[in-house]
């Protein structure tokens, strides 16, 4: 975590590729995993003001942006601002959540998909239904239930009868899944 701090771009961004890039997901996903690994260590972490700093300028940098064409990077953003207002107590992040969950849930298709450059990717949906899943153990909602349910339900289509899944029929293609939002829904959710 130390490592990440040193990382950072004076702006509280960080980069995925190239010096400068100031990347939306890399600060969305880095800095959910510090988060989660900072509320799972609690005060067994040395320096932990100082990533919590951190922590508070990547939130401050992504409070000012948003993400439309891939929609698994806006959840990830949506569970570290969550995250953020547990660590802080700051109400700025907690309302920042809200209103990036409220746009992401308001842009669900009707079928269950949230866009990927495009169109539905089976894939990064499962990511997608993994973050909100996870914040929906931390803040259940049950508009955001409703949502994860719809996801999950589009997502049955596309499991292959070998249980592979995903492939060329999905805007980005992708070949993989994620299944722990899938799993943590299991119980309540047929599919």
């Amino acid at each position: 975590m130390k490592f990440w701090c040193s990382i950072q771009n004076k702006d509280g961004s960080f980069n995925e590729w190239y010096p400068n890039e100031r990347s939306f997901v890399a600060t969305a996903f880095s800095s959910y995993a510090v988060s989660e690994c900072l509320i799972a260590l609690g005060n067994k972490i040395k320096e932990k003001s100082r990533i919590v700093e951190a922590l508070g300028r990547a939130g401050m940098w992504l409070l000012k942006r948003s993400e439309y064409e891939a929609s698994n990077q806006t959840s990830g953003a949506i569970l570290f601002l969550y995250n953020l207002h547990i660590l802080t107590g700051n109400k700025k992040y907690l309302a920042s959540c809200r209103n990036k969950l409220g746009n992401l849930l308001n842009r669900q298709n009707q079928e269950g998909w949230w866009n990927e450059y495009n169109g539905p990717d089976i894939g990064y949906l499962s990511l997608t239904v993994d973050y909100l899943s996870k914040l929906f153990r931390k803040f259940p909602d049950k508009k955001l239930k409703k949502s994860i349910g719809k996801a999950i339900d589009f997502l049955s289509y596309f499991v292959h009868p070998n249980m592979t899944f995903g492939g060329e029929y999905g805007s980005r293609n992708t070949e993989f899944m994620i299944p722990h939002g899938i799993e943590l829904n299991a119980k309540s959710n047929k599919n």
